[in-house]
């Protein structure tokens, strides 16, 4: 099953192009990198949808790229920590979400980089 992983990113690079994966041996390695958790693409689907319904400000492979709304389920996501707040606000009022396994994991992550304010980093399938 194809999954969504999602990471922080420890030192943003706002002129990187992120879609670029030349510094790392292979993605398994860069999914470590960034300390990724994974997530079954199924069980991600209705908060990828209603991250585009609620307009959850985002950019797409660069920082630069700003005018994006929603997590995008193909590729890659960056969340500013200006919006973390907001995509824990999109998790938490949402029920139906709570009985899926990733609900605190992915609220612990989310956490985690609002805590420090860093950037948050979603690679899609």
């Amino acid at each position: 099953m194809p999954t969504i992983d999602i990471g922080i990113i420890e030192k943003l690079d706002y002129k990187r192009d992120y879609a670029n994966w030349d510094r790392f041996e292979s993605y398994k390695h860069m999914i470590k990198f960034y300390r990724c958790i994974s997530i079954e693409d199924d069980d991600l689907l209705g908060l990828i949808h209603e991250t585009f319904e609620k307009k959850l400000p985002v950019s797409y492979c660069e920082v630069e790229n700003k005018h994006n709304t929603g997590i995008d389920w193909a590729g890659i996501t960056l969340i500013s920590p200006n919006f973390i707040r907001k995509l824990i606000d999109i998790i938490k009022s949402n029920e139906s979400y709570r009985k899926f396994s990733w609900y605190n994991m992915l609220l612990d992550k989310c956490n985690d980089a609002l805590s420090r304010n860093k950037y948050m980093i979603f690679f899609g399938i």
